[in-house]
């Protein structure tokens, strides 16, 4: 598998081996839990997940996704994932999900509309999350690629933004930015 390293007191060392050949996202939570998502095998025998490095061992939190994992984030004391996914195991998903220390979880109807898919979150200041990517409505609401989430509904930023966002950040004032 792909080896993930870890800086500490001026050097590099490696974690042990994970569950991954490819890593493609990673956050850590307020407690230092370790979320990394990854890919195992090829083509056809692909698989898609989450798992969570405590600072001894390796956790495979649910499932397979069906499509892949671009972003991890922790909002609240929930890991989200965004990506090009339809759903966990069984579980309808819509391109993000969230980890509520069981399962993977939809939020509120996900994003929609053609290609959908989250490419990018960013906690906002005032403690929302938003939320960037490819897609037309987030729970429904018409939002171009751009949304946001207070943990309960969505709402859109405006008129949106042209396709595709793939970055987000803010500053403390609550300014946006996105690429």
């Amino acid at each position: 598998g792909a080896a993930t390293y870890e800086f500490s007191t001026q050097s590099w060392s490696a974690l042990p081996s994970g569950t991954f050949d490819r890593v493609t996202a990673a956050t850590v939570d307020a407690a230092g839990v370790l979320f990394v998502a990854g890919t195992l095998g090829s083509g056809a025998a692909i698989q898609r997940r989450v798992a969570s490095f405590d600072g001894t061992s390796w956790t495979v939190l649910g499932g397979e996704f069906d499509g892949p994992i671009s972003i991890l984030a922790v909002f609240g004391n929930e890991v989200i994932a965004g990506g090009g996914f339809s759903q966990n195991g069984s579980q309808p998903l819509l391109s993000i999900a969230r980890w509520n220390g069981t399962a993977w979880a939809p939020i509120a109807g996900g994003v929609t509309g053609g290609s959908a898919s989250v490419e990018a979150l960013c906690t906002m200041p005032n403690g929302d999350l938003a939320v960037g990517g490819t897609f037309t409505a987030a729970g429904g609401t018409p939002a171009a690629n751009i949304a946001r989430w207070n943990g309960t509904t969505w709402q859109a930023f405006g008129s949106g933004l042209p396709p595709e966002v793939t970055s987000i950040a803010t500053f403390s004032t609550g300014e946006l930015f996105a690429t």
